[in-house]
C-alpha cells in the first residue's frame, strides 16, 4: 500500500487483489479523520530518523539462471522473500542456499497453484513478509 499527499486530499492505492480485478484506489478528504490520522502517523515515520524496514517479495518458477543476479540486485533490502510456485529446475533449492546463509534476511517457501493465477501467489508471497516490514516491493525474478 502506498499513499500520495495532495494538499488536503490523499490517494491511497493497494495492488493486492484476490478478485482478479487489480488494485483499488480511493480518495480521502478531511471527513475521514481516523484514516487520515493513521496516514499522518505513517508520514511522520517516513520523515523520522528511524530506518524503514524494506521487503522485496517475488514469485518464481524455473528461474535458476536468474537467481544469483536477482538476489545480488535486491541485496540492500532488509528482507528478500520468494515464493516458488513449483520449480523443477533447482530454483527452490538454490534459493534455500541463501536461507542457510541468513535466515532472517531470506524467506523462501514453495507452493503449487491449480488453477494458476498471478494474484494469489503474489498475495501469498506478500503475506510471508515479516510483520515489522514498513515498505513492500514486488518484483519479478
Amino acid at each position: 500500500m502506498y499513499f500520495l499527499k495532495f494538499s488536503t486530499c490523499f490517494i491511497i492505492s493497494s495492488y493486492a487483489s484476490s478478485d482478479g480485478l487489480g488494485g483499488k484506489s480511493f480518495f480521502l478528504n478531511n471527513n475521514n479523520s481516523a484514516i487520515l490520522e493513521d496516514i499522518r502517523n505513517d508520514e511522520e515515520k517516513l520523515l523520522s530518523k528511524d530506518k524503514l524496514k524494506v521487503a522485496i517479495y517475488a514469485i518464481c518458477r524455473n528461474e535458476i539462471q536468474f537467481v544469483d543476479k536477482w538476489i545480488e540486485s535486491m541485496n540492500e533490502a532488509d528482507y528478500i522473500v520468494v515464493l516458488d510456485t513449483g520449480s523443477t529446475d533447482g530454483t527452490y533449492e538454490k534459493l534455500l542456499e541463501y536461507v542457510k546463509k541468513d535466515p532472517k534476511k531470506y524467506i523462501v517457501a514453495q507452493k503449487r497453484y491449480n488453477p494458476w493465477r498471478f494474484d494469489t501467489p503474489r498475495n501469498d508471497a506478500m503475506m510471508l513478509c515479516p510483520k515489522d516490514t514498513d515498505v513492500y516491493f514486488s518484483t519479478d525474478l
